[in-house]
C-alpha cells in the first residue's frame, strides 16, 4: 500500500472515531466519506467528506512530499455558530491523532478554514478545514 493511502487510512479512522463516547461533541461513526462520488444525502444530520487533492514536492527533494488534505464538516438542522466552532475543535483533535497512527508523517500543519450556512428547505452548515501533512517515503513511491 502507499504512503498516501496509509494517511488516508488514518485520517479516515481518527475522524470515524468522533463520538460523544469517545469525548467528541458529535456522533460521525460511519459518516466519513474518501471522496464521495456524490452528494450525501440530506438525511444524514453530520457528515465529513475527505479528499487529498495535491501532493508536492518539498524543497526538491524526491522523497519529501507535502500533501494537502481537505476535510469538509456538513450539518442539516443544527447550525448554531457555537457547534460548528465546537465541531471544527472535535476535526483538531481527531486529526492531531493522525501522527499516532501513522509514525512515518513527519508534521500536519492545519492551514485554513472556510464556513458557509446555506438555507435551503432545512438550514445546512458547511466548514471546509484544510491541512498539509508532511512525510517522506522511497523515491518514486507515493
Amino acid at each position: 500500500m502507499s504512503m498516501k493511502q496509509d494517511i488516508m487510512t488514518a485520517f479516515l479512522t481518527a475522524l470515524g472515531n468522533i463520538s460523544t463516547d469517545n469525548g467528541y461533541s458529535i456522533n460521525i461513526g460511519s459518516h466519513v466519506y474518501e471522496w464521495p462520488d456524490s452528494d450525501i444525502p440530506k438525511s444524514v444530520t453530520h457528515a465529513i467528506a475527505i479528499r487529498d487533492p495535491r501532493d508536492e514536492i518539498v524543497d526538491g527533494d524526491e522523497q519529501a512530499h507535502r500533501v494537502e488534505y481537505e476535510i469538509i464538516y456538513r450539518n442539516v438542522g443544527s447550525t448554531a455558530p457555537a457547534q460548528i466552532r465546537a465541531v471544527q475543535e472535535d476535526i483538531l483533535t481527531a486529526v492531531a491523532t493522525v501522527i499516532g497512527l501513522e509514525s512515518d508523517i513527519s508534521a500536519i500543519d492545519y492551514e485554513s478554514s472556510e464556513t458557509e450556512v446555506v438555507k435551503e428547505q432545512k438550514r445546512m452548515a458547511f466548514v471546509a478545514m484544510y491541512f498539509s501533512v508532511y512525510f517522506t517515503d522511497n523515491e518514486w513511491n507515493i
